[in-house]
């Protein structure tokens, strides 16, 4: 015999002792159906309130989501628009220079607006409740344009933009800042 074919012949040989005995299938067969005599089991009732419950949250959910009151206006965000009115001599570049104005409006936002502007962060410049608000740049300086918004009365500004800026955030206010340099 050839390597070959002993090789075949050990191969086809490996597994024969694992084979299941004879008759294993009818053994297994006779054992799921068990004896005549002994009953099923009656089917379980579905409870009815497992699927009444979740149907009345659903259904309490959507009443509340639609009859709760919402306000007729869309809330519109604060928006910022600043420029400037060239009023000296003409010059060379773009940048804002003394003698220019300074025209600064806002739109959105909520009942309470406010326009504040201050020079190098320390000198408050002009406070205006009203837009458009219009200032004369007088000095050189960067100038730091404040817009806010507030369901509530904005807090009275007392001169530096940090101080100020956060007291109107901690009162509720929503602000947004814009630079202008005048050189």
């Amino acid at each position: 015999m050839t390597s070959d074919a002993r090789l075949e012949e050990a191969l086809r040989s490996i597994g024969s002792e694992l084979a299941p005995p004879a008759g294993w299938e009818d053994r297994v067969l006779a054992a799921t159906v068990g004896p005549a005599h002994v009953a099923a089991p009656a089917p379980r009732r579905a409870r009815w309130w497992m699927f009444a419950a979740p149907a009345l949250a659903c259904a309490a959910a959507a009443a509340v989501y639609l009859w709760w009151p919402r306000s007729t206006l869309p809330v519109q965000q604060l928006a910022l628009a600043v420029s400037v009115e060239h009023g000296g001599p003409i010059v060379r570049g773009t940048t804002a220079h003394p003698g220019d104005t300074l025209v600064a409006s806002t739109t959105g936002g909520a009942a309470h607006t406010a326009i504040w502007i201050y020079r190098d962060d320390h000198e408050l410049v002009m406070s205006c409740t009203s837009s458009p608000c219009r200032v004369t740049l007088t000095a050189r300086g960067d100038y730091s344009i404040v817009a806010l918004s507030s369901d509530a009365p904005l807090p009275t500004p007392h001169g530096t933009l940090d101080d100020d800026v956060s007291a109107a955030a901690k009162s509720g206010a929503t602000y947004t800042i814009e630079p202008v340099e005048v050189r």
